[in-house]
């Protein structure tokens, strides 16, 4: 019985199948069967040429026995679940047990490939481990004359031990190598003899030949608490999830990393050093580090590793030792405390003294079976859950705080959002939005493509203000909003609505308000910032990075009442709408813009020039402030016209003269100069209301109010 290994190349992974030729008496002729394939990659020691060799006894001596091997562990895509243990033995006549699943040997271990040792009384034991930390691939002691070295091309492998703890790799040379068939009077090789021809395995320092493992940057990614409490089904979903918006948030860089998805950590290696802080922004992550990788056999070699990677950095400083065991700690054969004070002892012979509470450096290491990282830090990531793993929803959004806010607290429990914006104030005011919610779609929404639904609620708005009692505008037009809303999110398959909501904040927001309010749709609300204060959704802000953004977006002040009803009851509100035509609400959602959040160049979106920086001879001044505001002060000459009623007059205005208007913070100003500006008005609006309107009286001498 002898078995042949060939090369499959799939999914960027190496395949190794070993064919069965079974015969009388152990013969080499007879029918050849395909047991296995293997679709997991190939390392072996270069001494003991172990992994994808072609397994054959000695003349006269052993064979192998129940001869399977184990099937790929789902490295690639398709690939199956089911792992095969192996047997080896010295008995010529293999055992047939069973029928079906156990023909030919077969040894199901479980849909891990947990283990399958088995010992015979002479020969070297191996372990095999694949690279993503998993459980043993398969452990047997097989006669050192058994492994002959046939590899095949591939660029990453299978970690060697010999059940000693001594580690060795193997480098592939060029792939490609096709299959080698076996023939008559080839099967069996006298001991020492070579039969690797054409299989190019060399030296691991021969130049020729390609290392599988180079020194390279090497990121560390450790699951969220979210992530790591679910049961093993879930966790393997959510952590697939976790490494596809883990490359997505690598970009350009794409290219060439490798990211490996273990059990307790991702691994994401790359051909160059680049900058970690996109992939703190992506959610289920809990810290990132930038590690240094190596071998080790014993205690003495993570202490000298330790040595050189933190020796100079701990140079005359304070400095600290943080050592843990992840994985296996059985197959670790040391412990955290042993190792902190060997390499502390070691360090401490450079630094200026040890500092558990205060380091100036710490050195930290996670020790594996085998291998261990070292580095200086552990980068925070928002933790949650990946993004995209818990469906979809849309955000209802203004671009000030609360909403932005809202939004990245559902991100982060893996919501995937569509926004919705409906226009109050005109493009000026959009494009504020606008801006605040490419922060979020550019640096937090690594693995979705967010869009933008900017809804023309001008019409609608027009129409509330008609036919709506003015103490209900802010209830009624917050119902509004949900309602387009939710159209948006039939449309999208959502299956909620988000918004920035917190109790008590803002009249339409009392409690009995929001209960009116959430009235308007059927679809569940998410206010995840209701029980929040102000302080704390601010300090949120500052640290996703839309907080200075949002300082910038006026409020639409134009629907503001000045006695707005707070306990507005569900039965007042729906008499209030009775003569509203839904026909406008659904015309509007209906003709809304829709932005790819990602791919939107916001230069393309720049509205036409119409800030005023002073005021033209013959222009006509318009003060759009309410009345009590304007006869306290006023710009000279400045006509009084409430928004409402500059609404409705402008149209009929003559167009033979300039026009600047301003109002209280410059976005009623800017909505209106925007709509005349449509109708052939040269019309202008100062940006910052009436702060550049004081700024310019007093530079032209003109008496100001004392503030």
């Amino acid at each position: 019985m002898t078995f042949e290994s060939f090369r499959e190349q799939s999914d960027g992974c190496l395949g190794l199948a070993f064919d069965q030729q079974q015969g009388r008496g152990g013969g080499e002729r007879g029918r050849r069967r395909r047991i296995d394939d293997n679709r997991f990659p190939v390392v072996g020691d270069g001494s003991l040429r172990f992994a994808g060799a072609r397994l054959g006894g000695a003349a006269g001596g052993e064979h192998l026995r129940q001869p399977c091997v184990r099937a790929r562990a789902g490295f690639g895509p398709g690939a199956p679940r089911r792992v095969l243990g192996c047997r080896w033995g010295g008995a010529s006549q293999p055992r047939l047990s069973g029928q079906g699943k156990r023909r030919a040997g077969i040894h199901r271990t479980g849909s891990q490939g947990l283990d399958a040792r088995h010992r015979v009384e002479r020969g070297l034991g191996l372990t095999v481990r694949d690279l993503r930390g998993q459980q043993s691939v398969e452990s047997a002691r097989i006669p050192r004359h058994h492994c002959e070295g046939k590899l095949v091309g591939g660029h990453r492998g299978l970690r060697v031990s010999d059940g000693k703890g001594r580690l060795s790799f193997l480098q592939v040379g060029q792939a490609g190598i096709g299959r080698r068939a076996s023939r008559a009077g080839q099967g069996h090789r006298q001991q020492g003899q070579e039969t690797n021809r054409g299989s190019r395995v060399h030296d691991p320092m021969m130049p020729r030949s390609r290392t599988i493992f180079p020194f390279m940057p090497r990121i560390l990614v450790r699951y969220s608490g979210d992530l790591t409490t679910k049961a093993r089904a879930t966790r393997q979903r959510f952590a697939t999830r976790l490494a596809r918006n883990l490359k997505d948030a690598l970009g350009d860089h794409r290219k060439g990393a490798e990211v490996i998805r273990t059990r307790d950590r991702i691994l994401i290696e790359l051909p160059h050093a680049i900058d970690p802080t996109p992939l703190t922004h992506v959610y289920g992550a809990q810290t990132i580090s930038v590690a240094e990788r190596r071998e080790w056999q014993s205690l003495q070699d993570l202490v000298d590793a330790g040595r050189e990677i933190f020796g100079e950095a701990v140079r005359g400083k304070r400095f600290a030792v943080r050592a843990r065991r992840v994985g296996d700690r059985a197959q670790i054969g040391l412990a955290s405390k042993d190792l902190e004070r060997a390499l502390g002892t070691e360090l401490g012979r450079e630094a200026a003294g040890v500092d558990l509470d205060h380091p100036e450096v710490t050195a930290h290491i996670e020790v594996l079976p085998g291998e261990a990282f070292f580095f200086r830090e552990r980068l925070p990531a928002p933790g949650g859950l990946p993004l995209g793993c818990e469906g979809n929803a849309v955000a209802l959004i203004s671009g000030g705080f609360d909403s932005m806010v809202a939004a990245w607290l559902m991100l982060k429990r893996g919501i995937h959002l569509d926004y919705v914006f409906c226009n109050l104030g005109g493009r000026a005011h959009q494009l504020e939005a606008v801006r605040v919610m490419k922060v979020l779609a550019r640096d937090w929404s690594f693995g979705s493509r967010p869009h933008l639904h900017a809804i023309d609620f001008d019409a609608v708005s027009r129409e509330l203000q008609a036919k709506v009692s003015q103490r209900f505008w802010q209830v009624s037009l917050k119902r509004l909003m949900l309602r387009a809303a939710e159209q948006v999110a039939r449309d999208r398959d959502a299956a909620a609505i988000v918004t920035g909501d917190a109790v008590g904040q803002v009249s339409s927001q009392t409690l009995r308000n929001m209960a009116t309010i959430s009235e308007a749709t059927q679809l569940p609300i998410l206010r995840p910032l209701v029980g929040f204060n102000k302080d704390e959704i601010l300090a949120i802000a500052r640290r996703i990075g839309t907080y200075d953004l949002s300082k910038k977006v006026g409020e639409y002040c134009a629907m503001v009442p000045s006695k707005p009803a707070t306990a507005a009851s569900l039965a007042h509100i729906q008499h209030e709408e009775a003569d509203l035509d839904g026909s406008i609400l659904e015309r509007a959602v209906a003709e809304r813009s829709i932005f790819d959040l990602r791919e939107l160049d916001l230069e393309a979106m720049e509205v036409p020039d119409l800030e005023a920086n002073d005021i033209p001879p013959g222009a006509a001044i318009l003060d759009l402030r309410s009345k009590a505001a304007y006869l306290h002060w006023h710009y000279p000459d400045a006509l009084f016209m409430d928004f409402t009623s500059a609404l409705r007059a402008y149209p009929s205005m003559p167009k033979d003269q300039p026009y600047v208007v301003y109002c209280e913070f410059g976005l009623k100003s800017a909505h209106l100069a925007e709509l005349m500006r449509r109708e052939g008005f040269d019309s202008r609006h100062f940006k910052r209301g009436l702060g550049d309107v004081l700024s310019l009286a007093k530079s032209k001498g003109i008496a100001t109010p004392v503030a």
